[in-house]
């Protein structure tokens, strides 16, 4: 469930809403041996977990990020700067992490039209192929 170093992911800025779907999870990660599948395991408990994330090179900070901001307040709420039973009692420090405002992240707001026959296009010379199978 683990991937490589993720980026895309930041702390909220002043004035953003804090709260978000992804968790930035440190003392947690495969350099203090904790597995991928054990933390999936963990944070699985309070919601669909989207993906687990490495936050940087250190392998010790994740990205947790569930499809619902609920899910991820009801896990904060619960492992934040506690112990945990089910990873070696660790303490968890979690703070919410949002996406990068970047062209890859933002959102598409218009749209292109789309030809599906050449003739539509009025270029002369094109032809446009399609095959079934």
């Amino acid at each position: 469930m683990g991937a490589p170093s993720n980026s895309r992911f930041r702390r909220p800025k002043a004035g953003e809403d804090e709260r978000s779907p992804n968790l930035f999870v440190a003392n947690c990660g495969p350099a203090v041996g904790v597995s991928y599948e054990a933390i999936g395991s963990v944070f699985s408990a309070f919601g669909d977990v989207k993906g687990i994330y490495a936050a940087d090179d250190s392998g010790a900070r994740v990205i947790v990020s569930y499809f619902d901001e609920g899910s991820a307040q009801a896990a904060f709420n619960s492992l934040h700067s506690r112990p945990c039973p089910d990873l070696a009692n660790r303490f968890l420090h979690i703070s919410y992490s949002v996406l990068e405002d970047s062209p890859a992240t933002r959102h598409i707001t218009s749209s292109v039209p789309v030809s599906l026959v050449a003739s539509e296009l009025n270029i002369p010379g094109l032809h446009s192929c399609f095959m079934t199978l």
